[in-house]
């Protein structure tokens, strides 16, 4: 039962993490005059006009499938703080690794910098409803809510903080729920470790019975394309018991198990990432 409850948790803490990459991946390039113009239908107002909204309209995306788009921008030529878009995908690929099919609406509320360049801090409001994201080598379904910073102002470095009221990520049979929930990523792709994160809030899954209260004690950290070596995550359940998610290095986890609440572990498991879905 522990190992079930931590493959579970695990799991949908780690895909919450891949969201931010997924929205960044998801954020169509050309709002600017193409989706304000007259290729666009129900914007017939001249491109110097601000603030103005725009669609709905179908905008192929660059490698296949459409991207049906409306919204309310202030530059036509490129994003700016408070712009809008409301964006239903149907089997959108932009050539940046996923496809895309459902709903996706967001609010840029804060920019500093280039959304489309390679420096920027930008934040999202977001909503997600049924969208599917496949990335060639599976897919996921993502409904809720969320607001999500996307930080590429350090040289090759991207961090992702999401945070939100309620996020269910449906992959296959298995669904999770986050609540109340935070999750964030840094990638740095000049160095070792290759990637830091962390994630926590309340979730519920059909992998398990009831509602677990999920908190990263200290960063999960990994090499490319490697599970973590080093971190922790405690997992609290009812009646005070508890699971600390402890790596022992990048192929096998220690999960230790308090089930009385008093602070002490009763009991291990020996396990390995694989046997935890990562």
């Amino acid at each position: 039962t522990a190992e079930a409850m931590s493959a579970a948790v695990v799991r949908g803490s780690f895909l919450s993490g891949d969201v931010g990459d997924i929205v960044d991946s998801g954020v169509p390039t050309d709002t600017g005059a193409l989706m304000a113009a007259a290729e666009v239908p129900g914007r017939d107002i001249p491109l110097s006009t601000n603030r103005a909204p725009f669609g709905p309209g179908d905008v192929p995306c660059d490698v296949a499938g459409t991207a049906n788009i409306q919204g309310d921008v202030d530059d036509p030529n490129t994003y700016t703080q408070g712009d809008v878009l409301d964006i239903e995908y149907t089997l959108c690929d932009y050539g940046t690794g996923y496809e895309y099919d459902g709903m996706f609406d967001f609010t840029l509320t804060t920019l500093t910098g280039d959304l489309m360049g390679a420096s920027y801090d930008a934040t999202f409001d977001m909503t997600m409803d049924t969208l599917a994201i496949d990335d060639g080598f599976g897919s996921i379904v993502c409904s809720g809510d969320g607001i999500l910073d996307i930080d590429t102002t350090v040289a090759n470095v991207f961090t992702t903080a999401l945070t939100g009221n309620s996020l269910t990520i449906q992959e296959g049979a298995t669904s999770y729920t986050l609540m109340d929930y935070d999750s964030d990523l840094e990638i740095d792709s000049t160095g070792a470790p290759f990637y830091t994160f962390s994630s926590g809030g309340r979730m519920t899954s059909t992998a398990f019975t009831g509602e677990v209260t999920v908190q990263t004690l200290t960063p999960f950290q990994g090499d490319l394309f490697s599970a973590p070596d080093s971190g922790q995550m405690r997992i609290f359940g009812a009646s005070g018991a508890s699971i600390w998610v402890d790596p022992v290095d990048s192929v096998d986890v220690d999960l230790n198990i308090d089930l009385d609440g008093n602070g002490t572990v009763d009991a291990q498991v020996q396990t390995t990432w694989v046997a935890l879905g990562i």
